[in-house]
């Protein structure tokens, strides 16, 4: 949904400790790949009701799934992307872990520094 434009906003119940940079997309099912890319424009937080009052159109789930992610939780963080790029080779799971051995999904967030970046993007081309 991310590729199409439906979603541009990605949804967390953790606080990500940057608010600009990149965002790197990692695709589950069926890729176990990272696939892409997009920039961050800001963090919106706030109580999960605000936030979906806020957000829900441009989350691409529906208002049940948002309450159940949500479900007990105090905060709600929304991560708004733009300049989405899909790489034209997706660095699979395998790879990933030749460069991180400890890179374990689903991870929440992993922090890359320069040289880690670096190599992901040498992988993707």
């Amino acid at each position: 949904m991310i590729y199409k434009g439906i979603k541009t906003v990605e949804l967390r119940r953790r606080f990500p400790l940057v608010e600009a940079g990149y965002i790197y997309l990692y695709e589950t099912i069926p890729q176990q790949s990272i696939t892409g890319m997009a920039k961050i424009d800001r963090v919106l937080s706030g109580q999960p009701h605000e936030i979906m009052m806020r957000v829900l159109k441009s989350s691409g789930i529906s208002r049940l799934e948002f309450n159940n992610y949500f479900s007990g939780s105090k905060a709600a963080h929304g991560i708004f992307i733009y300049e989405v790029l899909r790489f034209n080779k997706p660095v699979p799971l395998r790879q990933l872990r030749a460069i991180w051995s400890e890179f374990h999904p689903p991870q929440n967030y992993r922090y890359l520094n320069n040289y880690d970046e670096l190599k992901l993007l040498e992988a993707a081309c």
